[in-house]
């Protein structure tokens, strides 16, 4: 395999260098030569060896630019800073055949492992094993994780102090913590990671005390999964840069090859999108696909809808929420609609009234950072065009009303629904019972709250006992009370034909004011 300087660089390391290298990672150079002379055509292809000599003052020309030398003995500090090649020098007790020896040797090392890498792809060997192979010229442990960011595999030891890392994390829930950034940082690294072609370092604050090596890999063209380490063994380098550079190559091959591993994919659920989108399917159909999952039509169902109100999720951050949103919900059927994740449960399967599958689920939404829609109970699968716009409802005025819930129940913000449909569509004002308004009014000028003890008093069916026992007082000081509206308001208040306006006035009157 081909190398660069940055690798060079760090295997001479115990003979303690000093370089002047560009910070390229390409992989270009075939072999070591010996360079005869300055005015010798050097070849970018090629690393060549020298005594600094050769290169002190004096001499007439540079080496080219892109030329890559390897120097050996004292060269002038002054000297060293001059030339605008590649340079790396070695001022110790060896000599240039020693040092031509060692450059040959290092390239038939990693000409051997890669070779090793290579036969194990040709013999359609077990991914690990490409994947340990790989990772044996690395420093620090390497993970796989597929387009979720759920964890594949890891290869490479970790130490054993790896607690309070990403790694802790990474081995505990089974996939990379990105919910820890904010939501703009997630979508610029998720962009990165799937158009940068070469690996980068990454640190989310400057004061991290690891640093990240990230590298996406692609497949077909399209963005399959993603390399991470941190610096937790050994600090990280160009030339470990530029190897985990060649392995993911190596191993984007080995994937497009083997297809041991496949995309985490969607169901097919084009059925239930027809029937959201209110076209026409018929109900042998319906049947068919949830025969598959031991559903009937008639089972009961909810509908989560999760979502970011605030932003718009991107493909990636799409497939990280949907694969830690499966891993909770194993049994339900998951699919992406509208800018949106939506999970069919069936009620036999998860409980919305049980307090642990709650707990998972706002453990889950407060880490990844987005809201859940919650729809009221149904009973027929092929209406759920209804519960789906009633999960979409309960983000849209929870959020307004209560932006530091989590989950959103639709039963909750039904009436708000309701209120802000018709204040859009008319003036509420304009639907409210007069006397109603005059009562509110007097509530407002008087500290009381005869508006609320009317409204109480209407649901209750105008029964006396039920209506004290709600609003927690004696029935004579509510007796009393409605003696006082219906003073106010001069009408009788068990006119049959005003029952429901006065109590829909009094709903809107609570909403308004």
């Amino acid at each position: 395999m081909n190398l660069n300087m940055h690798i060079i660089l760090d295997e001479l390391k115990p003979f303690n260098p000093r370089a002047k290298l560009d910070e390229s990672i390409e992989l270009y150079l075939k072999q070591a030569r010996i360079m005869k002379g300055v005015s010798q055509l050097l070849s970018r292809d090629y690393v060549y060896v020298t005594e600094a000599g050769n290169l002190k003052d004096g001499t007439s020309e540079f080496p080219a630019r892109d030329a890559n030398i390897v120097c050996v003995g004292p060269l002038d500090g002054k000297r060293f800073d001059e030339l605008p090649c590649n340079l790396i020098n070695i001022d110790a007790a060896l000599d240039l055949p020693e040092v031509f020896n060692i450059l040959q040797d290092i390239f038939e090392k990693y000409a051997a492992w890669n070779r090793q890498m290579i036969e194990a792809v040709i013999k359609d060997e077990p991914l690990q094993k490409i994947f340990e192979i790989g990772a044996s010229a690395l420093e620090n442990p390497i993970a796989l994780f597929d387009a979720s960011l759920a964890l594949i595999m890891t290869a490479g030891k970790l130490p054993e102090n790896y607690q309070g890392t990403i790694w802790e994390e990474v081995i505990r829930y089974g996939y990379s913590p990105v919910e820890n950034l904010p939501f703009q940082e997630r979508k610029r690294i998720s962009e990165l990671i799937r158009t940068k072609n070469e690996p980068f370092f990454y640190k989310s604050d400057p004061s991290d005390r690891y640093t990240q090596m990230i590298a996406g890999l692609s497949i077909d063209g399209k963005h399959f999964g993603t390399f991470g380490l941190i610096d937790i063994d050994k600090p990280f380098t160009l030339g470990q840069l530029s190897l985990v550079y060649h392995l993911k190559n190596v191993m984007e091959l080995a994937i497009s090859k083997n297809r041991e591993i496949t995309d985490i994919t969607e169901e097919s659920c084009y059925f239930i999108e027809r029937l959201i989108n209110g076209f026409e399917v018929e109900k042998k159909v319906v049947e068919y696909h949830l025969k598959k999952r031991k559903w009937s039509i008639e089972d009961s169902f909810y509908i989560l809808n999760f979502s970011s109100p605030e932003e718009s999720l991107d493909e990636k951050l799409f497939k990280t929420y949907m694969y830690r949103i499966k891993k909770l919900t194993e049994r339900a059927v998951i699919f992406t609609y509208e800018n949106s994740i939506i999970a069919v449960l069936r009620e036999r399967d998860y409980s919305l009234d049980d307090p642990a599958f709650l707990q998972e689920l706002d453990d889950l939404l407060s880490r990844i950072g987005i809201k859940c829609g919650i729809s009221l109970k149904f009973y027929n699968f092929m209406s759920i065009k209804y519960p789906y716009i009633q999960s979409k409802i309960a983000i849209m005025e929870g959020v307004k009303k209560d932006p530091h819930k989590l989950r959103y129940y639709f039963r909750d913000y039904y009436i708000d629904h309701i209120m802000n449909s018709l204040d859009n569509s008319t003036s509420l004002k304009s639907l409210c019972h007069p006397q109603v308004l005059k009562l509110k009014e007097y509530d407002k000028i008087n500290n009381t709250e005869y508006v609320r003890c009317l409204f109480t008093y209407l649901q209750n069916g105008l029964n006396i006992s039920q209506t004290a026992r709600k609003l927690f007082i004696h029935r004579n000081t509510l007796i009393y009370r409605l003696n006082r509206i219906t003073e106010i308001m001069e009408m009788d208040l068990r006119r049959e034909e005003e029952l429901f306006h006065l109590l829909f006035s009094c709903l809107i009157a609570e909403y308004l004011f």
